[in-house]
């Protein structure tokens, strides 16, 4: 699994429409998703947010009447009203972060729509363990790192592009320099390399970084040792530390080119792989690639099978996964020798939850399977 909270542009593109203010309503609150901060890798991995639940005991009359009875609400109750669009709400559900691409703001509220501070920058999330704010400015291009009371602790320069996996570090990158930084909650800086963070490893050591020139570098943090990966390219929506974070996997750049490769965390190449890494067994022992159909890896990087179709899934049972092909419509579960078990009509949605049977869309006359 990816060991770094990496933060992607795409994220932003629905809170550009909404400036004129948020209200938070008590009808079927629903999960709030935080939106993220640019990464010019465009890595993101969302950070989901508790919706605020708690808030039904002050309003017992859109409770169900019965257990067996559901009553949806015909009208809410307006709770809170906050200044700019709502990005993130705190799991203690006390704290609500809006903001302002106008303004070029954030707004530190408390649940009652009580201002406690405006901050400078409108890209904006709480840190993982929510203890501070961090705010980054395009205007200004630096980022700020605040408490809970609004007090500045730090200003940094560049903007965010993520944090580490414990939460205890966040990185920067300032895009004139073409330099990425890793700093504590303290705004002390750790390193400073080439490039912008794509995946910090889990134990914080190694950052694998792409530079403004499409090139690709694995970072020492400790000893400081800067290593360019000469082939293919790192792609923050795959998996980029691999296998217990021991690899680090690049991956074709540009529809011509077919192969992938994984690199130990030193930066030597380890092997060749055809397409682009998209998975990993649970069982750490198989890598799953994709290029026209779906190949089997070994550790040492040996193809084990090629599999028809699509990776979409790995079974429940860590035994198996199945693959879609669009050409004739077809779902099929293979096992990790690439042996084929069986094959299904449709396009494969989900496995059901005993795990014993799954789920295929468009199987016969446009209808679902199980």
């Amino acid at each position: 699994t990816m060991a770094y909270r990496s933060i992607g542009l795409a994220a932003l593109l629905g809170l550009m429409a909404s400036m004129a203010g948020a209200s938070l309503a008590l009808a079927n609150p629903a999960k709030n998703d935080p939106v993220g901060l640019p990464n010019p890798a465009d890595a993101f991995v969302n950070q989901r947010q508790p919706a605020l639940t708690d808030l039904a005991e002050a309003a017992a009359d859109i409770s169900p009447s019965s257990p067996q009875e559901a009553v949806i609400p015909q009208s809410s109750r307006l709770l809170a009203e906050f200044p700019g669009a709502v990005r993130s709400l705190s799991s203690d559900q006390q704290y609500v972060l809006t903001s302002s691409s106008i303004a070029d703001a954030t707004y530190l509220c408390d649940r009652s729509g009580n201002l406690i501070a405006e901050l400078v920058g409108y890209l904006s999330g709480f840190s993982p363990d929510e203890q501070f704010v961090v705010a980054g400015s395009f205007e200004t291009g630096t980022t700020g790192i605040y408490d809970l009371s609004g007090q500045q602790v730090a200003t940094l320069p560049g903007y965010l592009t993520g944090f580490s996996m414990d939460g205890q570090q966040l990185t920067t990158y300032s895009e004139p320099e073409d330099l990425g930084r890793l700093y504590d909650f303290s705004g002390k800086l750790l390193a400073e390399f080439q490039g912008s963070t794509v995946a910090l490893s889990a134990d914080g050591q190694v950052v694998a970084t792409a530079s403004s020139d499409h090139s690709s570098y694995v970072y020492n943090t400790v000893s400081g040792q800067l290593v360019r990966l000469e082939k293919g390219s790192l792609r923050g929506d795959r998996p980029v530390f691999v296998l217990e974070d021991q690899y680090v996997a690049t991956h074709p750049w540009g529809l011509e080119e077919e192969m992938g490769y994984l690199y130990s965390r030193s930066g030597s190449e380890v092997a060749q792989l055809r397409g682009s890494l998209i998975s990993v067994s649970r069982d750490q022992q198989h890598l799953i690639t994709f290029a026209s159909n779906t190949y089997l890896y070994d550790l040492s990087g040996q193809q084990i099978a090629e599999l028809e179709g699509q990776f979409r899934d790995l079974g429940l049972d860590d035994q198996h996964l199945i693959t879609h092909s669009y050409g004739g419509n077809i779902s099929r579960l293979y096992d990790f020798s690439g042996r084929l078990v069986a094959q299904f009509s449709g396009e494969f949605v989900g496995f059901s939850p005993d795990g014993l049977g799954l789920f295929t869309n468009f199987c016969a006359d446009g209808n679902s399977c199980l």
